[in-house]
């Protein structure tokens, strides 16, 4: 009733083999729109369910049956040849774990995809997100306009008076899910009132079979009479899906369940437990109804031979329910497992409050608070945990090994990095003293190593070797997480490889169920995929991981990489919402702020506002100026250019406090061009320019193409105008249309070396298209500065172009002659 364009506009979209999310409050039709739109050929239907969003890839079992793999590309394969030809459906996107938001972007383009997620629910953005990352079409599901409500309304009660009519459209908001139960209980009454008045003309195994269904949260196949069942239905109030009979709307079941005494609810519990096939469903229904023995029974046992991720939630699961003398060691055990899958919410949950436990396994708490402290930015609270459970543990006992190993790890990231190798082979030493496996160790030793500058070689092939330890000793967390770490150090070296290893780690976690490792593989994929020159990717990817439910490092780091790739991409408003969306997540350490920091300075810079770029760079420079940090390289270089489009010397050049990666040490001979050409001295800033171009090339693609422009610049300045304009197409060419402030920069350069560069200006109107496109950027709140620094050409151009659009549209002040030229597009 009312929709026929969006059905229309669905029914298009599937043709066409497009994919969708519908988007709105519920009880607004999302779910009936999906089922009309599927019912016009082959479709296979899901759905998520809240109760059990933790079961990686649950909406599309339930859609096309089981999957015979867990890693993304064999699960997106399974999916696309089950549709095949048809469609597949997805409802209440908003309730689904991450692996399935993950795959969407496998999915969508190869299948229709069709889905619906509910407004105002705490996954919806999460949703939403993924969504957009698979480039799924939006459709906003509006209330239904007046004439159609009533329309709707009198289909149930016809002799609706007119009065009463008005009121009902009035109370619903055309909500067609709010029109029907208060046509059909009465204009007078609420939601809750309406369903009350319907439920008191059922019979009483009608009534029970209801609210067990509303309680279940998901189908039931043995769930009552089929008689019964067949007049719920008939009802509107039940739906029959393939997985079995499930309330119709969430809506319906929210208000069912407000209304059962707590003695019902948890009887009820206890019967879905009882119908339920599903481990996971049953435990969770148990724990609902206060059965926590019983529930920690189904869980444990559950636990035993799960993929690690599912074992993990399942232990965290049992710990919740468990009581007596074993409950602190269920939880300290449950919290370990949660925290090697990177699931640190979970497990500070689990862990609860310190009681004060002795021995070997308060030690083991004191070690897991100290990751999971970690894990949440607090590198100071990390340390003392970790000193305090040291102070408790037997010396050179194997927990004692593993302690020493913590501590070296939470001193590397801090970047105390003398120390941190020192605390590492300690570690090192004491954990094979101990005959623990020695992959953990070895993996800090690395990183200790890689802090301090040490040999690229020396430090990939402790990763290597750790996670082949890791392999052998079955500890897959620590195997993936040896891999994240190749990924970052291939920033230095070979990228492509990086890439690829990275890649199948993701699918190995997939696979495992460790959804959340493999998010922080992801996280530095992100940052080597933007080194390696491919901002869409960075900027996809980055978008799609923001999306989820990701810990607090990941999201930093790769908010601060998913900026920056969008700044080179020109996209600045996306850059800033990135940027301001990470802030209250930044730490204090400078691990846990850089990314953000650096982009935010990069994104000052491009939108032409150097002072306060300069001014952000030094504030940051001054807190960490001393810390030992790789990236510091890359503030530093940003900071001087900065220094130079103010026209203002950058200062000495200072000694690195230690050798730097391959990937940074181009910058101390671009930083020198600067200083050159900053003192007037164009030819040699050339030289050092396109050293570092040179240098950046196989590390770090946008440094690269930026000292390229350098070199041609440099060579403009020097008068030497053939060689600039040679070296100034070169980089032109190789920039292209993706690195669009780098790109303004060549052009300025080039019509300043005499060779023609500028935009379209075919006529549009009154005004040009450079005129029309300078005014855009006005009324986006842009100065005149950022538009020239944009643009690439000067302050005094973007005044002209303004005035002369100002003159041509009879306006007095730059706001009046932007809404002008708005009105007249």
């Amino acid at each position: 009733m009312g929709r026929a364009t969006e059905v229309a506009a669905l029914r298009t979209v599937v043709e066409a083999r497009g994919s969708v999310v519908l988007v709105g409050e519920s009880g607004i039709g999302k779910s009936t729109l999906l089922e009309a739109v599927a019912s016009q050929g082959p479709v296979a239907i899901g759905g998520s369910l809240g109760m059990l969003r933790f079961i990686p890839y649950l909406p599309l079992v339930r859609a096309v049956g089981p999957l015979p793999e867990t890693d993304p590309g064999g699960v997106a394969d399974a999916i696309a040849g089950r549709v095949g030809g048809g469609v597949l459906v997805l409802d209440d996107l908003h309730w689904a774990d991450d692996a399935t938001l993950a795959i969407l972007e496998r999915l969508a383009g190869r299948i229709p995809v069709l889905a619906a997620v509910r407004t105002g629910d705490e996954g919806t953005e999460r949703a939403l997100t993924a969504a957009r990352g698979a480039a799924m079409a939006e459709l906003r599901i509006r209330p239904l306009d007046e004439q159609d409500a009533l329309t709707l309304a009198r289909r149930w009660r016809p002799a609706l008076s007119a009065v009463d009519s008005h009121q009902l459209v009035a109370r619903s908001g055309g909500n067609p899910l709010l029109v029907v139960e208060l046509a059909r209980a009465g204009v007078t009454t609420t939601l809750t009132m309406a369903l009350e008045h319907r439920l008191r003309t059922l019979s009483p195994a009608e009534r029970e079979r209801l609210e067990l269904l509303a309680i279940a949260d998901v189908p039931l196949t043995s769930s009552g009479s089929p008689n019964v069942l067949a007049r719920l239905v008939d009802l509107g109030l039940v739906a029959e899906t393939e997985q079995g009979h499930a309330i119709r709307h969430a809506l319906i079941a929210e208000v069912i369940s407000d209304g059962l005494d707590e003695g019902r609810r948890r009887a009820l519990h206890l019967e879905v437990a009882d119908l339920a096939h599903d481990p996971a469903t049953r435990a969770r229904h148990l724990m609902a109804a206060g059965d926590r023995l019983a529930a920690y029974g189904v869980a444990a046992a559950a636990a035993v031979g799960s993929p690690p991720g599912l074992r993990a939630a399942l232990l965290g699961l049992a710990a919740e329910c468990a009581t007596g003398p074993e409950a602190p060691r269920l939880r300290v055990e449950a919290a370990e497992a949660l925290v090697s899958g990177r699931l640190i919410e979970d497990a500070e949950r689990v862990l609860g409050p310190d009681e004060g436990l002795a021995g070997d396994l308060g030690v083991r708490l004191q070690a897991v608070r100290a990751e999971i402290r970690f894990s949440q930015g607090d590198a100071t609270g990390a340390l003392a945990a970790t000193d305090a459970a040291i102070a408790l543990a037997e010396p050179g006992s194997a927990l004692a090994a593993r302690l020493l190993v913590e501590q070296a790890w939470i001193v590397t990231l801090q970047r105390e990095g003398p120390r941190a190798v020192d605390l590492a082979r300690v570690a090192l030493a004491t954990a094979r003293a101990s005959g623990l496996p020695d992959a953990a160790a070895q993996r800090v030793l690395a990183v200790a190593i890689s802090v301090i500058g040490g040999d690229f070689d020396e430090y990939v092939g402790l990763y290597e070797s750790a996670a082949a330890s890791a392999r052998r000793a079955g500890d897959v967390a620590e195997e993936l997480f040896c891999a994240k770490l190749l990924v970052a150090s291939h920033e230095s070296g070979d990228q492509a490889l990086g890439i690829r290893i990275g890649e199948a780690a993701v699918a190995r976690a997939a696979e495992e169920g460790m959804v959340a490792l493999g998010q922080t593989i992801r996280a530095s994929l992100v940052s080597l995929v933007y080194s390696h020159g491919d901002p869409e990717r960075a900027v996809r990817d980055g978008v799609a991981l923001l999306g989820e439910s990701i810990e607090r490092r990941d999201r930093t780091m790769t908010s601060g990489f998913t900026a920056a790739a969008f700044v080179d991409l020109g996209q600045f408003e996306s850059a800033w919402r990135t940027i301001l969306a990470a802030r209250p997540m930044l730490s204090d350490d400078i691990a846990g702020c850089f990314d953000v920091l650096w982009a935010e300075v990069e994104l000052r810079l491009a939108e032409g506002d150097a002072p306060e770029a300069l001014r952000l760079a030094d504030a940051f420079l001054a807190r960490f100026g001393e810390t030992d940090y790789g990236d510091m390289s890359f503030m530093h270089v940003a900071r001087d250019w900065a220094a130079i489009d103010l026209g203002v010397d950058p200062g000495p050049l200072e000694t690195p406090a230690r050798s730097l990666h391959r990937q940074h040490l181009p910058t101390v001979a671009e930083r020198t061009g600067l200083r050159l050409l900053a003192a007037d001295e164009p030819d040699d800033a050339a030289t050092r320019f396109t050293e570092a171009a040179a240098a950046f090339e196989p590390y770090h693609r946008r440094s690269e193409l930026r000292c390229r422009w350098a070199a041609g610049e440099s060579l403009r300045r020097a008068g030497r105008l053939e060689e600039a304009r040679v070296v100034l197409e070169e980089a032109e060419e190789l920039a292209g249309h993706r690195w669009v402030p780098l790109a303004h920069r060549i052009h300025r350069s080039l019509r300043l070396a005499g060779a023609r560069r500028s935009a379209p200006r075919t006529p549009s109107g009154t005004l040009t298209a450079r005129e029309r496109e300078v005014l855009e950027l006005v009324a986006g709140g842009l100065t005149n500065a950022q538009i020239a620094a944009r643009l690439g050409v000067t302050q005094r151009t973007i005044a002209t172009l303004v005035a002369n659009a100002a003159a041509k549209l009879g306006t007095r002040t730059r706001a009046q002659t932007a809404l002008r030229a708005a009105d007249t597009t």
